[in-house]
């Protein structure tokens, strides 16, 4: 990987995340962790963020990539798009969870108008999306309040209790890496188990992740690659993992023939 496209992808999670350590960046991007602290030190130069001890911070003004364009989400095209795929899967009358992520807000964005929908979800923006929607019972679950950038929702053992006591039809998951040797990964232990228990709570499990999430390693694996019955991506995934969906029999849909 070249080191601009590394410094790239180190602006894009602190944009998402606000917050980063050299130990955790070593692990994503499979590099040395001196190799990441000659990053974080151009970055600052650059005043993209603030190094602190063990990490970096992304300062309060908007988010620069290293060739100097400001840009709020690289993805945020990509995303709608995955977003306005898995609303097509979902049926009326169907009961959903959706987690944390701001794929979900957009799918929640997109379900507006569909009938009957039983939503379930941890994730307040989506709460703050649905919640004035007549058609729609939203089922908002309770717990301890986790911020990081555009991710804000409730997390928690409270929160996975809750869902041990319900069933989706369909649940769909953010995930901050998918990786062909750890399978699907997070940045945060409260985001693994609350996912975990809606898996265990759900007829059909997809995972929602623009393509820059694969070939790329974080903090905690979730689960393994066959844990999850579909997954939803944009038309730059990679050959290798579209090889990986067919040979694990698990069916991908792409944004390939995205027609709105």
């Amino acid at each position: 990987m070249l080191a601009v496209e590394r410094r790239k992808r180190i602006v894009d999670f602190l944009n998402e995340y606000r917050h980063a350590n050299v130990s955790t960046l070593s692990s994503m991007l499979s590099v040395a962790e001196v190799t990441i602290r000659k990053d974080l030190e151009l970055l600052e130069e650059e005043g993209i963020l603030q190094r602190t001890h063990g990490g970096a911070v992304l300062k309060e003004a908007p988010v620069r990539n290293p060739a100097g364009v400001t840009y709020q989400d690289q993805y945020a095209e990509e995303k709608k798009k995955i977003a306005y795929i898995a609303a097509r899967c979902i049926p009326d009358g169907a009961v959903i969870f959706l987690s944390h992520g701001s794929v979900c807000q957009h799918i929640a964005r997109m379900i507006k108008e569909k009938h009957n929908l039983t939503v379930v979800t941890n994730n307040l923006l989506v709460m703050s999306e649905l919640h004035n929607c007549s058609d729609i019972d939203l089922i908002a679950l309770g717990g301890n309040v986790l911020s990081n950038g555009d991710n804000i929702g409730m997390f928690g053992t409270d929160t996975a209790s809750a869902i041990k006591n319900l069933f989706f039809d369909i649940s769909f998951f953010s995930v901050d890496a998918i990786h062909r040797d750890y399978g699907y990964m997070v940045a945060k232990k409260e985001y693994a188990e609350v996912i975990r228990a809606a898996m265990g709570a759900s007829a059909e499990k997809y995972v929602v992740a623009d393509s820059s999430r694969f070939d790329k390693r974080s903090m905690l694996k979730l689960c393994d690659f066959a844990a999850i019955d579909k997954v939803i991506t944009d038309e730059n995934i990679a050959d290798e993992f579209k090889e990986m969906c067919y040979t694990g029999n698990k069916q991908l849909l792409t944004t390939i023939n995205f027609e709105p």
